[in-house]
């Protein structure tokens, strides 16, 4: 890891019941809101990740 680049967090998300995934980049902040296993609501725009409301 090169400590000179801004770190890149992204998550990967499964949709439900399809069992597709969609990997979307994320602030620092929401990937560590995030754990795996959580269920919840995703919210995209396109492929943007807008926002993930856990259940």
């Amino acid at each position: 890891m090169n400590p000179d680049l801004p770190a890149r967090y992204e998550a990967t998300f499964m949709l439900l019941p399809a069992g597709e995934s969609i990997t979307c980049r994320v602030s620092e902040t929401q990937y560590r809101a995030l754990a795996l296993g959580m269920t919840g609501t995703l919210q995209v725009q396109g492929s943007r990740f807008v926002s993930f409301v856990p259940a």
